[in-house]
Order: structure tokens, then sequence, then C-alpha cells
């Protein structure tokens, strides 16, 4: 599975760019309110220095699923559980 991650830092941000712009069709929002309100800052965080592939990774060893929640869902909760925002 390809995270999608680029070895140039630029086209990662355009990358978030794109992806952040779709989130922003689907819901009707802005890009800056989307960014905001939607999309956890741990995801672009992680996707900018590489580190999400490490959740990815984890998405497909999961064998077994919660009854409520998909194998991804489950890995997402993964890598925002330790999350500490800067204040």
């Amino acid at each position: 599975m390809s995270a999608g991650i680029e070895k140039d830092s630029n086209k990662n941000q355009k990358n978030i760019i794109a992806a952040i712009d779709e989130a922003s069709q689907a819901l009707g929002n802005t890009r800056n309110v989307s960014r905001k309100y939607y999309v956890h800052p741990k995801i672009l965080q992680d996707y900018s220095d590489g580190s999400i592939k490490t959740s990815f990774n984890k998405a497909i060893s999961i064998t077994t699923c919660d009854k409520n929640f998909s194998e991804t869902e489950m890995a997402l909760m993964s890598l925002i559980e330790n999350y500490q925002p800067t204040v």
C-alpha cells in the first residue's frame, strides 16, 4: 500500500492541500474551515514527516476488527490516541 508520500516536501504539501480541498468540497466548506475543524493536525504532521507510513502498515496488519470500527478507523485512532497539542 502506498501512502503517497513523496521525497520532495513541496510535493507533499501540494498533496496535503489537494486532500484538504477534496474534504472541503465533500463537506461544503472552505479549505481553512476543513483544515481547522475536520482534519486532525497529527495526520498532517505525520504525513509531512513520513511517519504516517507506520499507521498505514498497522492498518494492513490488523486481523481482528472491533464490530464498530474498520481496520482503517482503528489505525486512525491509534495514530491520534497519544496526540498532545502544543500550546
